[in-house]
């Protein structure tokens, strides 16, 4: 998502940095970031980069109106209340700063690992609930990882009384993934939004 918006010069917090991958590019391209993560063993990894700092979202270590833009990618989705950490992000945002915002895409979900019925249907789509992630790994194993499914009007309803969706993109997986039947086309939500007064 950073390869559309320029941050050079810009103040950045990498929220929920982990290794500092996203943080690290951002630095590159001429911003001054900071990171926070709630994994200590990741936040030594990000500070060979840039400052990082074990913190909880829903209390960024930060003044009000301090950054410029607010990266947060796959962080959101596993922690059940969002509020509280979309207000956190707003707090530390300056006047018209930005949010990049990645989430695992509502309608990305297939199958229930449980259940192998799919998610997509009425009786389970609306619900905010716990779910469990199927990673396949490059060695042809899987890992899994637990994350909250939030249907779409969930998120919006909670995103658009602080903030201005500016750009939504939906990036399609390739031609190989989609082969598998494993994948949904899309597995990936990135939203920029703009911080409302």
């Amino acid at each position: 998502m950073l390869r559309f918006l320029n941050v050079q010069g810009k103040t950045v917090l990498d929220h929920g940095c982990g290794t500092g991958l996203l943080g690290a590019i951002a630095k590159k391209q001429g911003a001054s970031v900071q990171g926070i993560d709630i994994s200590e063993t990741l936040v030594a990894i990000a500070q060979k980069d840039f400052p990082a700092q074990h913190a909880d979202i829903h209390q960024l270590p930060f003044a009000d109106s301090q950054f410029d833009v607010v990266l947060s990618m796959l962080v959101l989705h596993i922690v059940e209340d969002i509020t509280t950490p979309l207000m956190e992000i707003h707090r530390v945002l300056k006047k018209g700063g930005m949010l990049i915002l990645g989430i695992v895409h509502p309608f990305s979900e297939k199958w229930d690992l449980k259940t192998h019925k799919p998610y997509q249907d009425n009786s389970t789509y609306d619900k905010v609930e716990k779910r469990t992630w199927l990673f396949n790994l490059t060695d042809g194993t899987y890992a899994t990882a637990e994350y909250y499914h939030r249907p779409l009007h969930d998120w919006l309803g909670q995103l658009l009384p602080i903030f201005d969706i500016t750009e939504i993109r939906e990036p399609h997986l390739s031609e190989e993934y989609l082969k598998t039947g494993k994948y949904a086309t899309h597995e990936y939500l990135f939203l920029r939004l703009s911080k409302k007064l």
